[in-house]
């Protein structure tokens, strides 16, 4: 009986995970990063030293992610308060800069559960920059190319992890200000249903 009954409750909790995964975007503002989005504690990424000016292909991201974060295309590194302007909320460390290109997409890597990072335009002039997930949640904000970086942020639920995020806007802009989290790992979770069980138990 009791076998039984274990089996029926790993396979709600299964059903209840299938049913409320997917993604969630939310418009952080200009305001400094959260500490936890949509339940995950986001952390910032590690430092990048590449010199100023010079174009990468992506960015450190681990710890707190599996591995770096990739852009496509190439993007411009710069540093705010030195090679670029102007930013929100304080932030002088470093940005990436698309030059002609008005679309960047930003690669994650496996088992993303929670990322997020700052835009700006380039002209000192609000402009609209939208955030697209890989599965095309999206968030749309208005930003202030003077000192107004806007903070976009992504969050799986269910255990859905991200892929990447694709920012497009009328101008050119940089992005920068990286945070972000691993999806629990397998045993994690299954750690939690068993507790989830055993309270379940207690009370039959």
């Amino acid at each position: 009986m009791m076998k039984s009954f274990v089996a029926v409750a790993v396979g709600f909790f299964a059903f209840v995970a299938a049913a409320n995964a997917g993604i969630v975007g939310v418009d952080v503002g200009t305001g400094a990063p959260p500490a936890t989005l949509g339940g995950y504690t986001i952390s910032a990424l590690p430092l990048d030293l590449t010199p100023d000016f010079t174009s990468v292909g992506g960015a450190p991201g681990s710890p707190p992610l599996s591995g770096a974060i990739t852009f496509s295309p190439a993007l411009d590194a710069y540093t705010v308060g030195a090679s670029w302007a102007s930013w929100s909320h304080g932030y002088t460390g470093r940005v990436y800069y698309t030059g002609s290109a008005t679309t960047a997409t930003i690669g994650l890597p496996a088992s993303t559960g929670a990322f997020l990072f700052y835009a700006e335009p380039n002209p000192f002039a609000v402009w609209g920059i939208t955030a697209t997930a890989d599965d095309g949640t999206f968030v749309t904000a208005s930003v202030n190319g003077s000192g107004g970086a806007n903070g976009f942020g992504f969050y799986g639920t269910g255990g859905t992890s991200l892929a990447s995020i694709t920012v497009t806007s009328g101008v050119d802009f940089a992005v920068g200000e990286f945070y972000g989290v691993r999806v629990p790992e397998p045993a994690t979770l299954t750690v939690l249903a068993l507790g989830a069980l055993s309270l379940l138990r207690r009370r039959l």
